[in-house]
């Protein structure tokens, strides 16, 4: 995933990714506390040194790091393009975009939300929870699998799958990672764009590139 990145990028779109399954971990947390308290809200403020209270605020520090993840994300992609002085590329994108979000949510999101017994062993399940994520992290950076991020694409870049117009006319048979506007995603499918590689590598088969849109 993204081999030909710096780490920090990587580690930071891994995190970015996180923003959903960690926010629907905390909803269903706080819902179904809040429900034990007969929906009183001011449970969350009170005997903070709780292990329950401890975990709950572990989780909101992570979505916290998550969020500020898939800001330098953006910051990345922009400033690429905004001060590249390297020569485009031409690429045909095809009909595939943001591959593998049901995968990502029947393997990932689901037993997380149905694994896991916070009300009952807050530690043990956040200690295993981390752990999952930890080992998640791992496999796709030592893997060629996408991993989805669903937060990125509605802050509005979605990943395409592309292949390289070499300069004899020819297309190259590796296909390409390549960052796009998602409110363009209908324009372009099929279509022929400039693309300006995030990171230089001798390798083609770990190029990964975002595309040099107008509006």
């Amino acid at each position: 995933m993204f081999r030909e990145t710096s780490y920090r990028f990587r580690i930071s779109y891994y995190l970015s990714c996180l923003i959903i399954p960690v926010s629907l971990l905390i909803m269903f947390i706080a819902i179904s506390s809040v429900e034990k308290v007969n929906l009183k809200l001011d449970f969350i403020f009170q005997n903070f040194f709780t292990i329950k209270k401890l975990t709950f605020y572990t989780l909101l520090l992570l979505l916290l790091i998550c969020v500020c993840s898939l800001v330098y994300v953006k910051k990345v992609l922009k400033q690429r393009l905004n001060f590249s002085r390297g020569q485009s590329h031409k690429f045909i994108i095809e009909n595939t975009f943001n591959p593998g979000f049901r995968d990502f949510l029947l393997s990932c999101l689901l037993p997380l939300m149905s694994t896991f017994s916070f009300d009952d062993s807050p530690l043990a399940s956040i200690t295993m929870f981390y752990f999952l994520l930890i080992m998640m992290f791992f496999f796709y950076t030592n893997s060629s699998d996408f991993f989805p991020n669903l937060p990125l694409s509605i802050a509005g870049y979605t990943v395409f799958i592309a292949k390289e117009v070499q300069t004899n006319g020819n297309i190259e048979q590796h296909s390409t990672y390549v960052f796009g506007k998602t409110k363009n995603i209908s324009n372009n499918v099929y279509s022929t764009q400039n693309v300006i590689y995030l990171e230089k590598s001798s390798d083609v088969t770990k190029k990964i590139g975002i595309m040099n849109e107008k509006g």
